[in-house]
């Protein structure tokens, strides 16, 4: 779990850990949203590099599918207190009677794999111990992503950290744009709003500035990143 504070000070805690596989397998992550968590709805991202997806999901219990694009990709699930979230848990695919390796992830709890086989597809079940350092992308690379709903989900909304003037490219343009709407003088839709959430906490302010101007100097790893 992630410790994080909104715009209105209010200190909250989101779940984030890290995915390992070979492009092209279908991640299934399933978790249970309690009925007294006070939201209509949850969100997840998958980042790999400085691109980002987003699945806009509901409560209750909760399944969304995600086709791997990278060998390490970010998970967060946001929308809701980490306190109000259970049963977390992914599955990935393997090729036609091919096993997949189990993923691991750092923690100082133990780690619970279960191995199902079936005729021609094996899938392993990995139950999720949360991380409690924030990790960033290693990738140093620009990716433009375009809008697609081919595959897996047509809810799935794609953008590039950073990319506020959704030009496909990160520039100081980008800096002065987000800057105007931190000072009120524009308005962002959902999509450029997730794009200027620079440091991933689920809001867009003067932080979010910050990091974007060391980002463009050099100052940090690729986006999002927190400090």
């Amino acid at each position: 779990m992630i410790d994080a504070t909104d715009d209105y000070g209010e200190s909250y805690q989101y779940i984030s850990f890290r995915v390992s596989g070979s492009v092209g397998q279908v991640m299934t992550l399933h978790y249970t949203v309690s009925d007294d968590a006070g939201v209509s709805y949850t969100y997840v991202t998958y980042t790999h590099g400085s691109s980002a997806s987003m699945s806009i999901l509901g409560t209750g219990s909760v399944t969304d599918t995600y086709e791997l694009e990278s060998s390490s990709t970010s998970v967060r699930i946001k929308g809701v207190d980490a306190s109000y979230i259970s049963d977390l848990y992914y599955t990935l695919s393997g090729d036609s009677g091919t096993e997949t390796e189990p993923t691991t992830t750092t923690s100082t709890t133990s780690t619970t794999t279960t191995t199902t086989t079936t005729e021609t597809i094996t899938t392993e079940t990995t139950t999720l111990p949360t991380e409690t350092t924030t990790e960033s992308a290693t990738i140093s690379t620009m990716t433009t992503t375009t809008t697609t709903t081919s595959g897996f989900g047509a809810n799935r909304l794609l953008y590039t950290v950073g990319d506020v003037t959704l030009d496909g490219a990160v520039t100081l343009s980008d800096t002065i744009l987000l800057n105007k709407y931190c000072s009120g003088m524009v308005e962002f839709n959902e999509i450029v709003m997730l794009a200027g959430d620079c440091n991933g906490d689920g809001y867009v302010d003067s932080n979010d500035v910050l990091i974007l101007l060391k980002f463009l100097v050099s100052l940090i790893p690729p986006i999002p990143y927190t400090e």
